[in-house]
């Protein structure tokens, strides 16, 4: 590989790849990067912002796509930290900016992570392998390790001990009742930044999706202080002790001023672009320049500088803009229509979009899969949900949905 660490980030070709490639792309559009895609769905919105192609075998099938291409920087996107030989791979022809296969087989552990959290006097969920299953009562979580987007997390309950027989893949996590939370971390060489902290959406009760199933979320969250200083010294905490760099993010729950760490997301995530609007920062750049070694130490004097002028002022602004997004998904076996009238130039710009991951016409999406981001911004959380619902509505309205034979078949058979 000929590709050095002190290459000109400007005007360079930057791989992507993971099961959603398409906020990351227009992060690297807005970092003045040309993004290269290898994701599941290629949809019509990110082939028009740069090369893309589609992972038919995900994720076993990105080496030999990635192979193909010239050598050059890349960075992974989610559920990729769950396939640490996948990166090993791929980063033998290209340059890897992010977080190594060792460093995710360790910050994927919940058992280190706990063992983290408890030597540093933060608070921690209790946590049980799968050969020690607790009472099904609903006080425990069964997760997968290697899971992803939340569909991986069912409640330990009598049904699900009857549905599930859980294996080394699995293991029980500690409850608890409030709000689901994220928060973006920048990690340098010798400084963790908290970027912001966002309220999740999840699917909850809907028959189609599992209870945990992200389903978006609305950024900056400015409340709940107390909150958010724990979040902080978590993220920091496990930064150091994991030797975090670049972006990553952690999920949490959060209840009387209280922060639990459920999760931590070593790379780009979904709600780093809801960010990138508020703050007006090229948080990609920043993620590329934090992972590089060469001359580290300018870099990290460069962030900083850049954090304190572009981030840190707009964190304090009493009026800040709120930017939120929600995933689309199927109510059932559909084609979808037409998205034209959405389908608008602002994200090859770098704008904020106001529908992304737009499906090809015709495209058959089955129920409970996605079929598009809908996004909104206001002045205030409650305008930014409420516009963020009518347009949600807007769109649904707009896919004109053709049912398929086989989702008739289903209602017959339900009728």
């Amino acid at each position: 590989m000929t590709l050095s660490p002190d290459s000109a980030l400007e005007d360079s070709q930057l791989l992507i790849a993971g099961a959603s490639a398409r906020s990351a792309a227009c992060s690297a559009i807005r970092s003045r990067l040309q993004p290269i895609s290898l994701d599941m769905f290629a949809d019509e919105d990110l082939k028009r912002i740069g090369e893309t192609h589609r992972v038919d075998d995900y994720p076993r099938g990105l080496p030999s796509l990635a192979d193909a291409i010239e050598p050059c920087r890349w960075i992974y996107t989610g559920a990729l930290e769950n396939y640490p030989d996948v990166v090993a791979s791929i980063s033998k022809r290209h340059l890897l900016c992010g977080n190594s296969p060792d460093v995710l087989s360790n910050v994927r552990d919940p058992f280190t992570l706990a063992e983290i959290l408890e030597s540093a006097n933060l608070p921690s969920l209790g946590l049980r392998r799968h050969a020690e299953p607790p009472v099904a009562d609903g006080t425990w979580l069964l997760k997968q390790i290697q899971s992803s987007n939340g569909t991986g997390v069912f409640i330990w309950n009598e049904a699900a001990a009857t549905q599930f027989s859980p294996d080394r893949g699995h293991y029980f996590q500690e409850f608890k009742q409030g709000t689901s939370m994220s928060a973006l971390f920048l990690a340098a060489r010798n400084a963790t930044f908290l970027i912001g902290v966002a309220e999740q959406f999840v699917a909850g009760n809907d028959p189609l999706l599992r209870p945990f199933t992200f389903c978006g979320a609305i950024a900056p969250i400015t409340d709940q202080k107390n909150a958010v200083d724990a979040i902080e010294r978590i993220g920091c905490c496990v930064a150091e002790k994991c030797e975090l760099r670049g972006l990553f993010g952690c999920d949490f729950v959060a209840n009387d001023n209280t922060a639990w760490l459920a999760e931590v997301n070593p790379r780009y995530t979904a709600t780093t672009e809801l960010y990138e609007m508020s703050f007006d920062a090229p948080l990609l750049r920043w993620h590329l320049m934090a992972c590089e070694s060469f001359d580290a130490t300018q870099r990290q004097d460069l962030i900083a500088g850049e954090w304190e002028t572009q981030v840190a002022e707009r964190q304090n602004q009493p009026h800040p803009r709120f930017f939120s997004k929600r995933i689309l998904y199927a109510e059932f076996s559909v084609k979808t229509g037409s998205l034209t009238e959405f389908c608008t130039n602002r994200g090859d710009s770098g704008q904020f979009p106001l529908v992304a991951d737009i499906p090809a016409n015709e495209t058959v999406i089955l129920p409970g899969q996605p079929i598009c981001t809908v996004f909104a911004e206001a002045a205030t959380v409650d305008e930014c949900l409420e516009k963020l619902a009518a347009r949600t509505v807007d769109v649904q309205r707009s896919l004109e949905y053709q049912p398929t034979l086989e989702s008739y078949g289903q209602s017959v058979a339900s009728s």
